[in-house]
């Protein structure tokens, strides 16, 4: 590996030494002109204090082996002070055995560190040497640590690498929600003509959406839901139009592109293809009237009877619920008023996410303080550990922002196994959960992984009247019973 390092040094053991190294005694300014990659009291020895005389030792130590030591001092295992114990990369100072593998060496088939002076074996957790590809890619061995370096080491199959970033992430879809496919889109006086969709997120990845007609441009992009807005710029002509939307990463590479095609009519008011009221006999005008009233009281009265919308599901306290549906349905909103409702019992949380920073927004301030937020990266078991760490602040509801990016990497029994194992912790923890993922991502994995929650819930989006309106319901549960019956939550 190349330290850049200055003129006179060298890389070594990835740190930037001199090249000419100087022996223990000789004078130093700092470890990394020594050959025991230590520097004390202005001259080169294995640990300790440094010296060439017994005048620059406290009082009642020698210098031997230019460390200062207590005379007839032996550490534990009998080694003399100032010497190297048989027990690699151990020095006895003094009577206390330290780590000094530049002086004393390592164990075969291990290297030295010289800043902590402890041996290590040169290959990362999975077994990996320094500096090679991991089979689990796109993850290189470096200082022990797997980090994500897909342009080296690859993607896995079907997942495509992000030069700036160097992670993998999974072909974006575009879902276009309205007008329906050859839908009619009366403009009315305005003439305008918007066309909204979503675009599958991607983590960390920049993406660029555009359409291929210029009398549209993108009105509106959020990067962290992936819901867009396409409006029409200069009139559009009434008949059938159509409008192809793409996104492209930052070399211009086409990864997406979906159509649309609509019916534009202009209808000014006072003019309706329907009879008009004048036509009917009063009595069907006042049936009209009685039951367009009916319905606007059936509507006002509907999120009381079937509690629809925020907060209408009470789930009991502990449980683990995964939330599934498509971009843009309102599914994390819903998982993050669950959290919401439970800080507002006194109760406090966590939020577990790529970018919890987008969590953070939606809730107020005083709630703010009863959550903790927690940034994860793509990886099983670094998620792991996190949720070990956050379950430490003894949090009795917490949110999990991260199933999307972990379905493309893992098998099915490898999620399996991550969840059955930290459900496990969650539950002893007596912490409640609610899991989000986007529907369609893998289907095979996630109707594998549905049956380890206590509960499902699932939402989906509808276009009703020129509009988009949001629908769940509680696909299953084993703790409480619940009806399966579609609601509308916005």
């Amino acid at each position: 590996m190349d330290c850049s390092c200055a003129a006179g040094k060298v890389c070594k053991n990835d740190q930037c030494v001199y090249e000419q190294l100087l022996q223990n005694g000789e004078v130093c300014t700092s470890g990394s002109q020594c050959i025991s990659a230590y520097c004390n009291n202005g001259y080169c020895c294995a640990a300790g204090i440094c010296c060439i005389k017994n005048s620059e030792c406290p009082s009642g130590q020698i210098c031997s082996n230019n460390t200062c030591q207590i005379p007839d001092v032996r550490c534990m295992d009998g080694t003399s002070g100032g010497q190297c114990s048989a027990n690699e990369p151990k020095y006895c100072n003094n009577g206390v055995l330290v780590d000094a593998c530049a002086t004393c060496g390592c164990p075969e088939g291990e290297s030295c560190s010289s800043v902590t002076g402890l041996c290590f074996k040169p290959q990362c957790a999975d077994g990996t040497a320094f500096e090679n590809c991991s089979n689990n890619k796109p993850y290189l061995c470096r200082l022990g640590m797997l980090v994500s370096k897909c342009l080296e080491c690859g993607c896995p199959e079907e997942l495509l690498c992000d030069k700036s970033s160097e992670i993998c992430y999974e072909r974006p879809a575009i879902t276009i929600l309205s007008p329906i496919e050859n839908g009619t889109v009366n403009v009315g006086e305005e003439r305008k003509v918007v066309i909204r969709g979503a675009v599958s997120k991607s983590g960390k990845v920049s993406l660029n959406i555009g359409g291929n007609d210029s009398r549209f441009m993108l009105a509106t992009y959020e990067p962290s839901t992936g819901e867009f807005a396409f409006e029409n710029n200069t009139p559009i002509s009434e008949g059938f139009n159509s409008l192809r939307i793409s996104v492209v990463d930052n070399d211009g590479n086409l990864l997406s592109n979906s159509s649309r095609s609509f019916r534009v009519i202009y209808a000014p008011p006072g003019m309706t293809d329907v009879f008009s009221l004048q036509d009917l006999p009063w009595g069907i005008v006042q049936f009209v009237l009685l039951l367009f009233f009916l319905l606007i009281l059936l509507n006002a009265l509907m999120p009381l009877i079937r509690k629809i919308g925020l907060g209408g599901v009470s789930f009991p306290e502990d449980s683990i619920i995964l939330v599934e549906g498509a971009v843009g349905s309102g599914k994390e909103e819903f998982c993050l008023d669950v959290v919401r409702r439970e800080l507002g019992k006194g109760r406090f949380g966590a939020i577990l996410s790529y970018e919890p920073g987008n969590e953070e927004k939606w809730f107020r301030e005083w709630e703010k303080d009863k959550l903790l937020f927690a940034k994860v990266e793509p990886d099983i078991n670094e998620i792991a550990l996190s949720i070990s760490k956050a379950l430490g602040a003894k949090p009795q509801v917490a949110f999990f922002n991260i199933l999307n990016l972990l379905m493309p990497k893992y098998n099915s029994e490898e999620l399996m196994d991550f969840l059955t194992t930290n459900f496990a912790k969650l539950r002893s923890a007596e912490c409640g959960a609610v899991f989000c993922v986007d529907k369609g991502t893998n289907t095979e994995i996630l109707s594998a992984i549905e049956g380890l929650f206590d509960g499902v819930v699932e939402f989906q989006v509808q276009e009703e009247k020129g509009k988009l309106s949001s629908y769940y319901r509680v696909k299953e549960f084993k703790l409480k019973k619940f009806d399966t019956d579609w609601r509308r939550f916005k």
